[in-house]
């Protein structure tokens, strides 16, 4: 097991983390100041499926909106003025609670985000954090009963209702994606420290017990839990640049390459049977929508049709993924049918 300590040579990193929020807001609210009257800018996230399948939620600029799975009643459960008030720039990653009654999200405003929680009816909409600090990237636990998030570039925890905030990590700088084992007892997260590259690492959910599990040269993150807990995929290489999708132990044993020819890959997850690996996989902005077996056979294009596709998750009984390409698009598994549920492109 790696020691944790000392973060000399990070301090650059987390300036740079910080900066790129920055300028990224400031863009943002310039265009659409600049456009406020004219044209109303799109801008659509990542989508999230209801426990149960018929909604999918996803945030349109400043609002979190609801569709029905078959793209009827477009519902907007919260906003802020439109197009912007000069505070609220941009909110995103909704979050279904596994009981499906709330969902969570992030509200990114000109100095901070903050983690904010709504009833999925769009009533009760309540901040969780409500501090000057960037809170991000909400994460059920499995129960619903806590929420993960990220901090300042640290993984943190807290109750469902807001309570009792826990730093989990402690200024090990996180920043590639926190996952909940599927029993709760456990987080996956990307980290980096002395080396400078990222890890991924595993720790208690209550923070003790962290371990590096892949700690080689190469940068590994976002990882994601096999739905029995066995396994985690993740992708090694240059971060955002060059890598291939592997699979390891919940350990960190048996690491196998799925993908075997290095690319960019975005948004792995995991058929809820375990069965299948759908992944994003071209050059940046020409993406395809790929689907493998959990033991990297069988790799079908499913979309044949280079766009800049993001977002990719399966629906909970497996039959199609949800994907952002513009707007908020659905497809089968095999890759036919595809449809628009947004209608906005």
């Amino acid at each position: 097991m790696k020691k944790i300590n000392g973060i000399s040579g990070n301090i650059f990193l987390r300036s740079k983390l910080i900066i790129c929020r920055i300028i990224v807001a400031m863009v943002i609210l310039i265009v659409t100041l600049l456009l406020n009257g004219c044209t109303y800018v799109v801008s659509i996230s990542m989508p999230a499926w209801s426990p149960d399948g018929s909604n999918i939620a996803f945030s349109r600029n400043t609002g979190i909106w609801v569709v029905n799975a078959d793209g009827s009643n477009q519902t907007i459960l919260t906003k802020a003025a439109q197009p912007y008030t000069f505070w609220e720039v941009w909110c995103g990653d909704p979050t279904w609670s596994p009981d499906g009654s709330k969902i969570a999200y992030y509200s990114q405003k000109w100095t901070n985000g903050d983690i904010f929680v709504i009833n999925s009816d769009g009533s009760n909409k309540i901040n969780l954090t409500s501090s000057s600090a960037d809170e991000y990237s909400p994460v059920w636990s499995p129960d619903g009963s806590k929420i993960a998030f990220s901090k300042n570039d640290n993984v943190w925890i807290m109750n469902a209702d807001g309570s009792n905030k826990i730093n989990l990590t402690n200024n090990m700088i996180s920043g590639s994606g926190t996952a909940w084992s599927p029993d709760g007892s456990k987080l996956a997260f990307g980290t980096i420290l002395e080396k400078g590259n990222l890890d991924i690492w595993v720790m208690d959910a209550d923070g003790s017990n962290k371990i590096n599990l892949t700690n080689s040269n190469a940068d590994e993150y976002f990882p994601v839990w096999l739905p029995d807990g066995s396994k985690i995929a993740f992708v090694s290489g240059v971060f955002f640049a060059s890598g291939d999708i592997w699979v390891m132990n919940a350990s960190g044993r048996n690491k196998i390459n799925l993908t075997n020819k290095p690319g960019l890959y975005w948004n792995h997850a995991w058929s809820p049977d375990g069965s299948k690996l759908a992944f994003s996989s071209g050059a940046k902005e020409k993406l395809d929508i790929w689907v493998m077996n959990s033991d990297g056979n069988g790799k079908t294009n499913l979309t044949n049709k280079p766009e800049a596709y993001r977002g990719l998750v399966w629906s909970p009984d497996g039959s199609k993924l949800a994907f952002v390409s513009g707007d908020i698009w659905t497809i089968n598994a095999d890759g036919s049918n595809r449809i628009n549920l947004t209608g906005i492109k």
